[in-house]
């Protein structure tokens, strides 16, 4: 890596940590060390993300809102990769995706606790660019994921919402 890739590099690390993206992905996605990633938020007086483990697939899934918020970010996300052909992760097509997805999470009236995280909004993308898991269709007509790993798959988020009521 050259001065001007990773000053560029360091320019996007700087914004993504603004964000809230944790360090060890930003690390993981712009190939700058993590310690001068931790380094950096420390100059620039970010607050990082907590540190640990990041959520799995499994957690980020467990309510009827949290898939909900999951299929509108990875629908979003998806669209958007299908607009600038990209079909790799793009952080910045992430950050862009979570913001128009944050705003119609919250349009809709929804509590921004019951959105998902950025971080989580992360594991989603990659496991939908490493086909773990991926985008279709109930009978409804509401997308629904499909985790590949697993059996166990989801209800419609949506009707199920709707027979609660």
């Amino acid at each position: 890596m050259n001065h001007i890739q990773r000053s560029e590099r360091t320019l996007c690390a700087v914004q993504f940590l603004q964000y809230g993206l944790r360090a060890s992905i930003i690390s993981q996605e712009t190939q700058l060390p993590l310690k001068f990633v931790r380094t950096l938020a420390k100059e620039q007086m970010i607050t990082a993300a907590k540190s640990g483990l990041l959520d799995n697939l499994q957690s980020i899934l467990s309510s009827q809102y949290k898939i909900m918020s999951s299929t509108l970010m990875l629908s979003i996300y998806h669209g958007l990769a299908k607009a600038y052909i990209s079909f790799d992760m793009d952080l910045n097509l992430l950050l862009k995706a979570h913001q128009k997805h944050q705003q119609i999470w919250l349009g809709f009236g929804f509590e921004k606790e019951l959105c998902i995280s950025i971080n989580q909004a992360w594991v989603l993308v990659t496991a939908l660019l490493s086909q773990h898991v991926e985008l279709s269709h109930y009978p409804c007509g509401y997308t629904k994921i499909i985790l590949n790993s697993s059996k166990y798959q989801l209800e419609c988020p949506v009707c199920e919402h709707l027979d609660s009521h």
